[in-house]
Parts: C-alpha cells; structure tokens; sequence
C-alpha cells in the first residue's frame, strides 16, 4: 500500500510540474498554462467563396427569421444542435459556421473561429454570436 502512494505521489507532482497544470492560490480548481497564446496553422478553413456567402448572409439575416430563410441566405450549418434541459426541455436549436478550427474533430473555444446562430422554440433566429472579425455579435 505504502508503494502504490508513493508512486501516486511521484505521478501527481511529475504531472503538476511538467504538463503545467497546479492549482491556483485560492485552490479552487486547476489551471492549465498554455505556450503559445496564437494560433499560426488551422487544421481547417472554409474557402473564400463560402466564407463571403456567409458575410453577405450574416449582414442579411434578421431577428425572428426562420430556419428556411437562414439557411437559403447562409448555406447548411458544419453543426445543428437542439439543445434540451435534463427532463427533456427544449432550449434552444444551435447552427454552427466555422470559418477555421484549430483541430477538425476537436473544438476549441479560444481560438476557432465561428458564428453561432440561436433560434427559439418556434425556430425563429433569437441571437448571433461571433468571434469572426467583420461579423458583430447580437441579440
């Protein structure tokens, strides 16, 4: 027992010390520091054709507009998602546009680059969300 330990012991502070993971001073939860703050290569983008269609649709989509209407202006979402509360609830559906993800089967919330269209219920546009530079998020 007092070998299993110190073996968890020595793996805990190799970990904690050489993958830059520790526990902040409050000691709520783990940090992990990162070495680069940039991303210079994705692992995958949209081509320009694609990528001005959904500009000019984006400039072109409004509040209250339906499922129909935004995917004729936009094109078919990489992602559409209806998410629902744990008893079953419907939320609210998710059209995802990526522009570049660092890693195509992975998301990255810090550094892929997409637009995220939220519709109600009644399947009616409710909110733009964007972190593309040129596209302004609103609600």
């Amino acid at each position: 027992m007092k070998r299993n330990l110190s073996v968890w012991f020595a793996l805990g502070i190799i970990v904690s010390s050489g993958c830059g993971v520790g526990l902040r001073d409050d000691n709520e939860a783990p940090v992990v520091q990162h070495a680069s703050d940039t991303v210079t290569k994705y692992s995958y983008e949209i081509s320009n054709v694609e990528e001005e269609r959904i500009r000019k649709g984006c400039s072109m989509i409004q509040r209250g507009d339906g499922y129909e209407r935004i995917v004729s202006l936009i094109g078919k979402p990489q992602h559409d998602n209806v998410l629902r509360t744990k008893e079953g609830q419907f939320r609210e559906r998710v059209l995802r546009y990526y522009f570049k993800r660092v890693d195509k089967e992975l998301v990255n919330e810090k550094f892929d680059k997409l637009i995220s269209l939220h519709l109600d219920a009644q399947g009616r546009l409710q909110e733009l969300s964007s972190n593309v530079e040129g596209i302004e998020s609103w609600r």
